[in-house]
């Protein structure tokens, strides 16, 4: 049988041309590999907001005013529009978390039990200031029942930690009238007879109401067993001449119980915004917020040892964000 040359050369020849088709293959399937790579990284990678909100409280007060500081502060940084956002206050804010209307908010630490989300950083002390009338007849908190009281608007955190406090002292909150009115309406004729106020003690309506001298402050009674049942609170006192001298005001030390004011965003909020907001923010802030954070975490610790409250998902989360921040901040300080 005779064979043919042509053929016996294309059959010598289909190895060499086997391997060049699979080395091409090859290649290009690396090339494909990369640029699915590069796909995938340029569209799940973390980014930057084209705009970033900050949650705050009604327009001219601390919430507000601070926000629209931080938001000028970070847009500096970012080099994109940073806006306070207004709201009534903590519990609306919570909500536009929740729905990621909005990426971080101002709110009372009080109100973490409310919903998960993320601690960025402590702000500052907010007392509760129960403010009342001189000549009202109100000598202690038990005395507000039936009367005009300024609690704040709902969704206000202002006005849930006013709840919490009437809770612990069994006073129906609804044995109170006016609440909802704003506690700079102390100064109104007609204003209500008292106000329950938590807040910063550089709140400039809080000033403007205490210096007038026609108020004076109750002090909360048993402000540790307040601060054992509420997490959120921690015993506090505010001292003699705080807000004024030539008299004094208050004329004595006042004890009472403060939240803290604190910077949160949700919980997907993107590492490289959480890492610009503390990089907007003096080192010797951040050394404090360190401080604080780790006070709260140990309080905590040492505080809320029941094995139930421990499995709590909001408690476990708590602590998290607690270790996670203590970590970012360190980071960025040593």
């Amino acid at each position: 049988m005779r064979v043919n040359p042509q053929n016996s050369a294309e059959e010598e020849s289909d190895p060499t041309q086997q391997s060049i088709l699979f080395h091409r293959w090859i290649a290009w399937g690396m090339i494909g590999i990369v640029i699915l790579s590069l796909t995938t990284w340029y569209f799940t990678r973390e980014k930057l907001p084209k705009t970033i909100s900050i949650g705050t409280a009604a327009e001219g007060g601390l919430y507000h005013r601070l926000g629209g500081l931080l938001a000028e502060r970070l847009q500096k940084r970012v080099n994109r529009p940073v806006k306070p956002i207004p709201s009534l206050g903590s519990l609306e804010n919570l909500e536009r978390l929740a729905k990621h209307e909005i990426h971080f908010a101002i709110l009372q630490s009080s109100l973490l039990a409310f919903k998960p989300v993320a601690v960025l950083a402590p702000l500052y002390k907010e007392p509760v200031h129960i403010i009342v009338r001189h000549g009202s007849g109100i000598a202690t908190l038990q005395d507000v029942k039936g009367r005009r009281v300024a609690l704040g608007p709902e969704g206000s955190g202002m006005r849930e930690s006013a709840r919490q406090l009437l809770d612990h002292f069994q006073i129906p909150f609804d044995s109170l009238s006016d609440t909802e009115r704003y506690f700079a309406d102390l100064l109104h004729d007609d204003g209500p007879d008292a106000a329950i106020v938590t807040t910063g003690i550089e709140n400039p309506d809080l000033l403007r109401v205490l210096a007038s001298r026609k108020f004076e402050l109750l002090p909360v009674e048993n402000a540790d067993a307040i601060a054992a049942r509420f997490p959120g609170f921690a015993a506090f006192e505010i001292p003699r001449g705080l807000y004024g001298e030539n008299p004094s005001a208050p004329l004595d030390n006042v004890p009472t119980v403060a939240t803290t004011a604190i910077l949160t965003g949700t919980l997907d909020v993107s590492s490289l915004l959480v890492n610009a907001t503390l990089e907007s923010i003096d080192p010797d802030e951040l050394k404090e917020y360190l401080d604080e954070v780790t006070r709260i975490k140990l309080r905590a610790l040492e505080e809320l040892t029941d094995e139930d409250l421990r499995g709590d998902q909001f408690f476990s989360i708590f602590l998290t964000q607690c270790a996670n921040l203590i970590r970012k901040i360190q980071s960025k300080l040593f």
